[in-house]
């Protein structure tokens, strides 16, 4: 079994798009799907926690992110490469409430395994920052292009199954159901209850943090919370354009009393984010089968964690510096928010090349112990992390 750590930036790349105008609605919900045999596998291959998918484009291979939190997209760098044109302008915003103009185009063909996607509708992101970068994405398939297949997601062989027949998947063991409603971009919705509040969460493989709730749902019922909450300072995510800029405190508890879909999820540990959602931190003990049709999804439960260590801090990328990006708020942290990360486990961050350094960011979430350096007041200091139970 395996315990969570917050040692990483969470990657949360749920794009969301203002539809009052019906121009972009129409482009996007453009596209063929055609699959030729009864199922196709797919092989996932798994980075800082998210599940990306090899494509086909014009002969050649592509990076996607599997992303039922989003609608599919391609990279700047891709648009370019294949002389794409603009179909429309709109603003976007990422999960971070952060928001930027981007065009919509249409890809004429994309190949998944054996599955045909044409005349594919999709946004065009620039994927320039660190985080993203490091994942060496291309694009993201959406929700909008496979809601008219039934997908198995299967974690224990990292593989996605698709099909047109329902009847073809295995379903054995698949003993939990959850209804969803869907919304204007096919995202699946899980109507919840948390103190008495009614809210959505978004089903979201292409977020790699645990279970997300808004801060200011949180905040409207902190008084009935009676678990403790673990406040940390600082930012431990980021969407496609940037950091939150409006939340500085991020609060970790076990609710009493949350249910999602009707299903109880009292004691599991919950964050406090930009958006409601259950990212694949949670999604990765299970394997599950997703039907748009009947708007369900089915799961298989695999080996859980049996507890949540986390780190105290977590580092992030800013500047082409690492640095101290969030800290538990204590009165005897040793660190500062935003100092200079020097050195971790021995590696002097100057002295690392760019596919070293992306090397050290996509796999020190499996670190249990953590030992930097930091610079401050113009000398160097060293300071070793442990992960803690901060819940017994």
């Amino acid at each position: 079994m395996r315990s969570k750590s917050i040692s990483y930036i969470f990657l949360v790349a749920i794009l969301c798009i203002n539809f009052s105008c019906k121009s972009p609605v129409k482009i996007l919900k453009k596209g063929e799907v055609i699959i030729t045999e009864n199922i196709m596998k797919v092989p996932i291959d798994i980075k800082t926690k998210l599940p990306f998918v090899k494509v086909e484009i014009n002969g050649k291979e592509y990076n996607f992110l599997f992303d039922t939190g989003a609608m599919t997209c391609i990279s700047f760098d891709l648009y370019k490469e294949l002389q794409l044109k603009s179909k429309s302008i709109y603003n976007i915003y990422d999960s971070q409430g952060n928001e930027k103009e981007e065009m919509i185009t249409i890809l004429p063909q994309l190949k998944m395994g054996s599955i045909l996607m044409k005349n594919v509708g999709c946004v065009v992101i620039n994927f320039d920052s660190f985080e993203f970068k490091c994942t060496k994405i291309d694009g993201v398939i959406g929700s909008n292009h496979i809601k008219d297949l039934f997908v198995k997601v299967n974690n224990q062989e990292k593989v996605i199954e698709f099909t047109k027949d329902f009847s073809l998947l295995d379903k054995i063991g698949f003993d939990k159901e959850w209804d969803f409603i869907e919304d204007k971009q096919y995202r699946p919705i899980l109507i919840s209850n948390f103190y008495g509040k009614k809210m959505g969460f978004v089903f979201d493989t292409g977020a790699n943090s645990y279970i997300d709730i808004t801060k200011k749902f949180v905040d409207e019922v902190k008084d009935s919370i009676k678990s403790p909450i673990i406040t940390f300072e600082g930012h431990n995510s980021v969407g496609i354009y940037g950091k939150d800029k409006k939340n500085k405190y991020i609060y970790y508890f076990k609710p009493e009393q949350l249910e999602i879909s009707d299903h109880s999820f009292n004691g599991e540990l919950v964050s406090t984010g930009s958006s409601n959602l259950i990212g694949n931190d949670y999604l990765e003990h299970f394997d599950y089968i997703l039907d748009w049709k009947h708007k369900k999804i089915y799961f298989k439960e695999l080996d859980r964690p049996n507890t949540k260590k986390i780190f105290s801090f977590s580092p992030g990328y800013s500047d082409n510096k690492f640095i101290v990006s969030s800290i538990l708020k204590t009165e005897n942290h040793p660190l500062r928010l935003g100092e200079v990360i020097v050195s971790i486990n021995g590696q002097k961050i100057d002295k690392m090349s760019q596919e070293e350094l992306c090397n050290l960011f996509l796999n020190n979430y499996k670190l249990d112990t953590i030992t930097i350096e930091v610079l401050r007041d113009n000398q160097v200091l060293p300071f070793t992390f442990t992960r803690e139970d901060f819940f017994k």
